[in-house]
């Protein structure tokens, strides 16, 4: 395998730790700031993707859009101020959940450290692809590279198919304020990643 298909390979398997398996609500890390001696803002940014809307009341329906942080650590005094989430958003906490149906977080969810989940209160239908603003919590942790789960929930927007209107879900990793240790799944690749680039490393000494 030659330089360039090893890197492009690396490459693939670095997005694949981070990225979600679908694309209906992605969760993105804006990034962090300082708001005080021992306190940092997280701040993500939440799009609803391709063929995905909010709050649809046909074909099951409706099925609540939401999404999920997990296992947020160092959580500080609950959420800051409700009136900045985005507009018709209203955000919970809770150690549990709340998971869509049939979808298991990875990295999974510690009872132990809480989740916050953003609900959105449907005004008017929103269709992908959109940006559906930012949000953000403080967390007494920096950002130490690690990541957390997050899952999300949407409705599958498919005109004239038979799976229009039918619930969507999806669930990704993204880096957040996390203490725990890096799973055994994502030392590997972790590893696997490491080992190629050793390997280049090498034959560019030889060279």
């Amino acid at each position: 395998m030659n330089k360039f298909r090893l890197m492009a390979l690396l490459g693939v398997m670095t997005c694949g730790m981070l990225m979600p398996a679908r694309a209906d609500i992605v969760i993105t890390l804006v990034g962090t700031a300082s708001c005080g001696a021992g306190c940092f803002t997280w701040t993500y940014d939440a799009q609803l993707g391709t063929n995905a809307e909010t709050s649809e009341a046909d074909n099951g329906g409706p099925f609540t859009t939401f999404f999920t942080i997990y296992d947020v650590s160092g959580l500080i005094g609950g959420i800051t101020n409700p009136a900045a989430d985005p507009t018709h958003w209203s955000n919970t906490t809770q150690n549990t959940g709340l998971t869509p149906a049939g979808i298991t977080p990875i990295p999974s969810d510690s009872a132990s450290v809480p989740n916050i989940t953003w609900t959105y209160n449907p005004i008017s239908q929103v269709t992908g692809v959109v940006d559906l603003g930012h949000f953000s919590f403080n967390s007494s942790q920096a950002n130490n590279g690690l990541v957390v789960a997050f899952t999300g929930q949407s409705t599958k927007d498919n005109p004239g198919q038979g799976d229009d209107d039918t619930l969507l879900a999806n669930r990704g990793s993204v880096v957040g304020p996390s203490s725990a240790v890096p799973e055994p799944a994502t030392l590997s690749l972790m590893g696997i990643s490491l080992l190629g680039l050793g390997l280049i490393r090498r034959r560019q000494a030889k060279k």
